[in-house]
């Protein structure tokens, strides 16, 4: 039988990221055909048959790679940059068709190829921290203007996160390094972790697909082609790397009740104790995790 255009997109259709609105009542999806849908969780959890999104609208001609949040705002990131969007409209049900504003790095203005893989939220600073081909930014919130630009990779920048109660945010790379840079201090990575290579079908590859910081900026992991490893952040040391068969890569990594749960190449998520022991896999009808999301705003869902 052949599919209709309908069925055929939601057929390969990819979520890449997804993210817990403020409130915790909402969970925000963004897609490869560059859709933002938003979903009610007390709907969603009530009833199996309604899990369909409350609010959907196309907010991108192209994928969107990437979702933060502050308190008021909801940012997509992908191939035309980044958009800014009000909660405050999302949630009354009436769709974010119009952003509050659209960024436009750099680079993409000069017509290169650098989707924006990458955002984070810094609300100590009110800062949007960026990462668009192989270069970070940070964005003024309020302005809409880019305060410093940060050069350091040699490939595509694919994950980017803050360290909280700090000036410092984290880059992991194609080029197989994770950077840390303190925005207080120098334009320049503060320190560079290499991660170590990993051979698939004879082939040795390094790169990075994500890195987080947990809630008391002490601790650090990051994974891609290499196996996911955790650091302590305040000796810079490595504290374990964990045991995930050489096939699989890594694309997601966050930090939960006590361990660590990672998602990648496989249907598995796999969860992890702090030091490193296998705790459970948990299987899902994926064939790749490319997001995993902890509701740490809201106690009920």
């Amino acid at each position: 039988p052949v599919m209709d255009s309908g069925n055929l997109q939601r057929f390969y259709t990819f979520i890449y990221d997804l993210q817990f609105s403020p409130c915790g009542k909402y969970l925000t999806a963004c897609d490869n055909f560059g859709y933002i849908s938003i979903f009610s969780l007390s709907k969603v959890l009530d009833s199996v048959s309604n899990r369909n999104p409350f609010c959907k609208w196309q907010a991108s001609k192209s994928s969107l790679y990437c979702l933060a949040s502050n308190a008021k705002l909801l940012f997509s990131g992908g191939n035309e940059g980044v958009k800014g969007w009000k909660w405050r409209t999302i949630q009354k049900e009436t769709g974010g068709n119009e952003p509050l504003f659209h960024f436009i790095p750099p680079s993409n203005q000069q017509k290169e190829f650098s989707d924006v893989n990458g955002i984070a939220v810094s609300n100590e600073n009110g800062v949007l921290y960026i990462a668009s081909g192989h270069v970070a930014y940070s964005l003024d919130i309020e302005t809409q203007q880019i305060k410093e630009t940060y050069n350091g990779h040699s490939d595509y920048i694919h994950s980017i996160c803050t360290r909280p109660d700090s000036n410092q945010f984290m880059t992991g790379s194609e080029d197989g390094t994770v950077k840390i840079w303190d925005s207080a201090q120098t334009l320049e990575a503060v320190h560079t972790i290499n991660s170590e290579r990993k051979k698939s079908n004879g082939k040795s590859s390094q790169w990075i697909g994500c890195v987080t910081v947990d809630s008391t900026g002490e601790w650090m992991v990051f994974g891609g082609s290499c196996s996911p490893t955790m650091y302590k952040l305040g000796s810079m040391s490595c504290a374990t790397v964990f045991d995930v068969p050489q096939k699989i890569t890594t694309q997601t990594a966050i930090f939960t009740s006590g361990r660590i749960i990672t998602g990648g190449s496989e249907s598995d998520i796999r969860h992890w104790g702090r030091n490193g022991d296998p705790i459970s896999r948990v299987p899902t009808s994926l064939s790749h995790v490319f997001s995993i999301a902890n509701n740490s705003y809201n106690s009920q869902y």
